[in-house]
């Protein structure tokens, strides 16, 4: 699924010129994406509420008892630290892991190990 350019890198810069492919151990993919549920178009003034409900909702899921990694991308950093300020993200800070291209590499690799565990 890489891009022309992607392979370059790839081959070029990481000097990968094998590669393998291998089924799912998982099986089909069972993602339905659901333009209807899935894309929220909201006024600006709303747009944090909304975001942060869908945190919630998603942190929680569908088991009530196990929580959720949510991973969420913004467009800029001006606008992470913008949604960070709010008051709709302030009960959430202490569990909120910030990643921006700032980081080093051994602090992205161990931020997206802790981000990707049970309720952050």
């Amino acid at each position: 699924t890489l891009s022309v350019p992607e392979q370059q890198v790839v081959e070029m810069d990481y000097d990968i010129s094998k590669y393998t492919y291998m089924p799912s151990l998982f099986g089909d993919n069972q993602l339905i994406f659901a333009e209807e549920k899935d894309i929220l178009i909201v006024k600006r003034c709303d747009y944090f509420t909304t975001l942060k409900k869908e945190i919630d909702n998603r942190l929680i899921g569908k088991c009530t008892n196990a929580r959720r990694a949510v991973l969420v991308f913004f467009e800029s950093k001006k606008q992470l630290t913008e949604f960070y300020d709010s008051s709709n993200f302030f009960a959430m800070k202490g569990n909120a892991i910030i990643m921006t291209e700032e980081n080093t590499h051994e602090e992205k690799e161990s931020l997206i190990k802790r981000a990707t565990t049970s309720g952050q």
